[in-house]
């Protein structure tokens, strides 16, 4: 699963096309539960800060997901350029058709942004077992 937006900042939901938000209540609803999601939008990788939604005990979409029991969240850390953004989600989904790793993946990823000078090259986390490939 992978979901992009603007910013996630100080929201509590995902802005998707068409203006329709994605909340942290309907991410506790997706069955069956994905084995990787990718938040590509500006500070999705941080889960801590101030709780959202306690009920859930989670304090950001990031920690959402990672309490969901998926097998791997990538999302960056910092605000992302839309041009970084795109040139490393390409990379990563070119590796994992290639048949590396999650974690090789992103890792060639992020090697492609730094060679292209791009400042966003470390800014993706990857957090849970790297180890899943495509079957």
């Amino acid at each position: 699963m992978e979901l992009a937006a603007k910013d996630l900042r100080s929201s509590e939901h995902l802005l998707l096309a068409g203006n329709q938000r994605l909340t942290l209540q309907d991410l506790s609803a997706v069955a069956p539960i994905p084995r990787v999601v990718v938040f590509n939008a500006c500070e999705a990788g941080p889960v801590r800060g101030q709780a959202k939604l306690p009920q859930y005990e989670s304090y950001s979409l990031a920690e959402m997901v990672l309490r969901s029991s998926v097998e791997a969240f990538i999302g960056p850390f910092w605000e992302v350029g839309d041009d970084a953004a795109a040139a490393f989600a390409g990379e990563v989904y070119t590796g994992l058709t290639a048949g590396l790793t999650l974690r090789d993946s992103v890792t060639q990823a992020r090697q492609q942004l730094a060679l292209a000078k791009q400042n966003d090259w470390i800014n993706y986390t990857l957090f849970g077992d790297g180890r899943f490939r495509l079957a």
